[in-house]
């Protein structure tokens, strides 16, 4: 064997090890994520259906039924995938089974991000608080839920609760002016913390 055909053969085999290797991570990567993932979505449902009936006086019903109905289909839609996968495991885990859990969890960020568009309680600071600590409990919770995905918690963060900023700035009061400074140093201070995992996740799948 010629030397030149020995350093291709070498690196045949290190290009397959380092596609077997990322491919490993990448299932284990799945397998944590869907399984943390319905814990997360029993709480999606609780805090979904608390809000509603809290909020149900004081906002827009029409649009307050719709976005408790909407959020509650896309979470049987996440968790019946979620399901898909833990029953009958795919034999090699592709890049799509991340991406749609990416998808899904965005989606679900951008669904209680609307809630401050179309739904909130304008007027009432109570209100208005109790929206703001529930979204902002969520985001918090999203950096460990998502903890495995290099994009699943910063999109979640960004897309619930940039929405509540730009409605609390709408507001103009001195109150929601005051709560619009706490959720804006929360977000930057969740998706700082989000960095380090998004940035291992990149780097190691």
């Amino acid at each position: 064997m010629t030397g030149n055909n020995k350093l291709k053969l070498e690196s045949v085999a290190e290009q397959t090890a380092s596609v077997a290797e990322r491919d490993a991570l990448r299932a284990e990567q799945v397998r944590i994520l869907t399984s943390q993932a319905p814990l997360g979505l029993l709480g999606t449902v609780l805090c979904a259906l608390i809000v509603t009936y809290f909020l149900f006086s004081n906002s827009n019903t029409t649009w307050l039924l719709l976005w408790c109905v909407s959020l509650l289909l896309l979470t049987l839609l996440r968790y019946t995938q979620i399901m898909m996968y833990r029953v009958r495991p795919p034999t090699k885990v592709g890049p799509q089974w991340l991406n749609l859990f990416d998808l899904g969890a965005a989606l679900s960020g951008l669904a209680w991000g609307s809630l401050a568009l179309f739904a909130f309680p304008s007027g009432s600071l109570l209100y208005q608080s109790f929206l703001v600590v529930v979204v902002g409990g969520i985001g918090a919770a999203s950096i460990m839920m998502y903890a495995m995905s290099a994009r699943s918690a910063p999109a979640f963060i960004l897309l619930s609760l940039v929405p509540v900023i730009i409605r609390l700035h709408i507001e103009d009061t001195a109150l929601t002016d005051a709560l619009e400074l706490l959720i804006l140093f929360a977000t930057g201070v969740f998706v700082f913390l989000a960095l380090p995992q998004m940035w291992w996740v990149r780097f190691t799948v």
